[in-house]
């Protein structure tokens, strides 16, 4: 609705508002103040550039948008608008265009609003071609590019990315070791078979690495883990090094509800 809430907004956001149209609404009332706004399409929803913020129950607004066009980041840049009745009717025009776009993926329906979007290859072209997807919204995608599979948590999985590296580690006397799988399993499949439903790692199918070791990286063992079969690897993993990164981000073998 309509809103008297301050000098530059023009709409206000409220929890009876859809994803789509929360989004809609912020990234007018950001233009309208003068700010370039850019929203990336993450696996775990819309993320803004300028807050540096994740807009909040955007994860399958972003997989519907990147599944239905590649658009990985899209860019709007400042709106002049006065404040009067015929300047809130442009402005609900104007959020009622990226609400359809958000819902669709279709740019033809914000034509002439944004300054700029990247559109990547269809995924399966990045696969084919061995381009690293990471961070992407692909749940559902069926498959986890890469010959190994490292199943991890969140805030593991963010020392990796930032490192660029997987520690090998032992742990009770044990020694250091990477444990992987080449299997590609759901968070689900990922408790119940590789951490035997332990419940201290009900979290770590959530991410998942997949890559490929580059030849002498060194030796692989393979272990006998029941049903799904493990490797270990008794070094560190170095993406650009002794590995190449294929996949990195939220388990994609996951349907998003």
């Amino acid at each position: 609705m309509v809103g008297k809430i301050g000098p530059r907004l023009f709409f206000e956001r409220n929890s009876a508002q859809s994803p789509a149209r929360a989004l809609s609404v912020r990234i007018l009332n950001n233009c309208s103040m003068g700010l370039q706004t850019k929203i990336s399409f993450r696996a775990c929803g819309a993320y803004l550039h300028g807050t540096k913020e994740l807009f909040p129950n955007t994860q399958l607004l972003s997989a519907r948008v990147f599944n239905a066009s590649s658009i990985q980041d899209i860019t709007f840049p400042p709106i002049r608008l006065q404040r009067s009745r015929r300047s809130n009717n442009g402005a609900e025009k104007i959020i009622s265009q990226i609400e359809a776009f958000l819902e669709t993926g279709d740019l033809n329906k914000i034509k002439g609003l944004y300054l700029d979007v990247t559109i990547l290859p269809p995924i399966e072209q990045m696969i084919s071609e061995k381009v690293p997807i990471i961070n992407l919204p692909v749940n559902g995608l069926g498959t986890i590019p890469g010959h190994y599979k490292y199943y991890t948590k969140h805030d593991t999985f963010q020392k990796i990315m930032n490192s660029s590296t997987i520690m090998a580690r032992g742990y009770n006397g044990r020694t250091q070791r990477v444990c992987l799988t080449t299997r590609c399993l759901t968070t689900e499949e990922t408790w119940y078979e590789l951490f035997i439903a332990n419940p201290l790692y009900i979290n770590k199918g959530d991410y998942v690495i997949g890559f490929d070791l580059r030849p002498g990286a060194g030796i692989v063992e393979e272990r006998n883990n029941g049903s799904i079969p493990e490797y270990w690897f008794r070094h560190d993993i170095r993406f650009g090094r002794n590995a190449d990164l294929r996949f990195a981000g939220l388990n994609p073998m996951d349907q998003i509800i």
